[in-house]
């Protein structure tokens, strides 16, 4: 499954249309959005802690540099 929003979706606001769009089948643009985005794209199973320690080891890279 994936967590990262699509390339070119829009910046924050077109992620958040993509999300709104996602979450209700009955919405005009779902089959679209759906098939654009992939199936296997799922935003609510964003993991904090993960994202957390991946930027703690980049930033840690930036320091050694």
């Amino acid at each position: 499954c994936s967590q990262e929003p699509p390339d070119d979706c829009g910046g924050l606001d077109g992620y958040r249309d993509l999300v709104k769009t996602l979450s209700d089948p009955a919405h005009e643009e779902y089959a679209a959005m759906h098939e654009w985005a992939g199936s296997d794209f799922t935003p609510e199973r964003f993991e904090i802690e993960l994202v957390n320690r991946e930027l703690e080891r980049l930033a840690r890279r930036r320091r050694v540099r």
